[in-house]
């Protein structure tokens, strides 16, 4: 997508499936309320992660936030490129060719490896964790954090790094603001009940941070809520359970359907808008 102005944006939509890209719509020119209620009521991508890329992606990410379930495509690979040219023409013959390391042949070469970076790099963000906790949550998000690195799964902490007493609400802001500015997918934060920092986390727009105490909670708020923030207790559960809930947390679908309308009307609210 690309800025058009007047609230508007050049755009199309592409189904991306197993390495092929199939054309979805024909360029055209709508206001990014229009390309909301196109991506929302159409049954055929509510079950499809949204990706924003262009010099346009992120004003719709920003303007849509808490609305609609999407994500910015990561920086290397949101813009257009020669490097993304190069890519297409090397990968047209089905792999990738070695060329020689002088003239043109070796910006051919470079372009394709820096492609690969992204590669790697967009694989990494969209799974990126967030962590954060006070001194009652430290050894819960500790815990989780051994979950993480055991399962390679990519995570970015936020603090604190110790049991001293510290103040909440800091580490739910920078676990919140990493999630709807797309840096990371989704959070955990933990404090003695986990309901003081899911309060300070739940004051970001477009977070829905919920504390939950068993597994059925940590299922169903993801299923039916779309939560992006699992919150929990360091003096309620331990950290055999912590770990358990953050694997069906970070494992389990959004269904959206009807919920997604109840997802928007949280989004409504944000906005102040009556309901």
């Amino acid at each position: 997508m690309m800025d058009a102005r007047c609230n508007q944006v050049y755009n199309a939509l592409f189904d991306c499936e197993s390495g092929e890209v199939t054309r979805l719509c024909q360029d055209r020119a709508l206001s990014i309320e229009d390309l909301f209620t196109e991506l929302a009521e159409t049954p055929a991508y509510r079950e499809k992660k949204i990706v924003f890329a262009g010099d346009g992606a992120r004003l719709c990410f920003d303007r849509l936030q808490g609305r609609l379930e999407a994500r910015l495509a990561p920086e290397l690979l949101r813009y257009q490129k020669a490097s993304n040219v190069a890519f297409c023409g090397l990968k047209k013959g089905g792999k990738w060719t070695a060329v020689n390391s002088v003239g043109a042949d070796a910006g051919v070469s470079k372009a394709a490896a820096g492609y690969q970076r992204a590669e790697q790099t967009e694989r990494s963000e969209s799974t990126m964790i967030a962590l954060g906790a006070d001194h009652g949550g430290y050894r819960l998000k500790e815990a989780v954090k051994a979950y993480l690195e055991e399962k390679g799964i990519p995570y970015k902490d936020f603090g604190t790094d110790s049991e001293e007493s510290v103040n909440y609400g800091p580490y739910a802001y920078r676990v919140a603001q990493s999630i709807v500015s797309g840096e990371c997918e989704k959070g955990v934060l933990c404090c003695g009940t986990g309901i003081g920092i899911s309060i300070a986390a739940n004051k970001v727009k477009g977070i829905r941070a919920a504390v939950c105490t068993n597994e059925f909670c940590a299922e169903m708020t993801r299923r039916h809520n779309d939560a992006n923030i699992l919150a929990m207790g360091g003096r309620v559960i331990d950290e055999k359970t912590a770990v358990k809930l953050a694997d069906i947390f970070l494992n389990t679908p959004f269904e959206g359907g009807r919920h997604l309308e109840r997802i928007q009307q949280i989004a409504a609210i944000e906005n102040g808008e009556k309901l």
